[in-house]
């Protein structure tokens, strides 16, 4: 495994593009896309001009330029705060729609979704791997690694944050997600969340 500049060696992921297409309407919402897209590299710039499908799968490669434009555009915390509202307006009713029977079986509790994040993980990204840890009544730890060969931006971990916050405004709850706690060997990062 080898540290480069903060960033984390991966090899190729893929993403459903529901996410990045409902980041970029999100952008455009806001004014911002012309400017992401003018410095995007080609690829990029003909997905933001063309978007896919969003039942279509996007590699990782892609999904990490596109964090990365905008975080060096417009930083982490704005990451993280788009990615939360485009996972609630775009992914949480196809959340709903799936785990509608589960969810009235265990409850739509942080610690029951994200018991079961390796399975929703599935629906939206491969190469991607998840994995929960109980830490209390109103804690736990989220793991996240990528089976990838490309440099991990930090813009990527701001977006997990940002997504696992959707879930706890899935779930009607207040509460906090950790800066993550970065782990080369994983090529991942484990954060702590807590609610009220």
């Amino acid at each position: 495994m080898t540290v480069v500049a903060e960033r984390i060696v991966v090899e190729q992921a893929t993403h459903k593009a529901s996410l990045f297409n409902g980041i970029q309407a999100i952008l455009a919402r806001e004014g911002r896309l012309d400017t992401i897209a003018q410095s995007a590299p080609p690829a990029l710039r003909c997905l933001l001009a063309q978007p896919p499908l969003a039942s279509e799968w996007i590699s990782g490669a892609i999904m990490n330029e596109f964090l990365s434009a905008i975080a060096a555009n417009y930083g982490l915390d704005t990451v993280q705060r788009i990615t939360r509202g485009a996972v609630n307006e775009s992914m949480v009713p196809l959340m709903r729609s799936y785990a509608g029977a589960l969810l009235r079986l265990f409850g739509a509790t942080p610690h029951s979704i994200f018991s079961r994040v390796h399975e929703v993980m599935k629906l939206t990204s491969r190469g991607v791997d998840a994995s929960y840890r109980r830490g209390g009544e109103r804690r736990l730890f989220a793991s996240f690694s990528h089976s990838s060969a490309r440099s991990l931006h930090p813009a990527m971990f701001a977006s997990w944050r940002g997504a696992m916050e959707a879930i706890l405004d899935f779930c009607d709850v207040r509460g906090t997600v950790s800066e993550p706690v970065v782990n080369s060997a994983r090529n991942g990062a484990e954060f702590e969340i807590e609610w009220r």
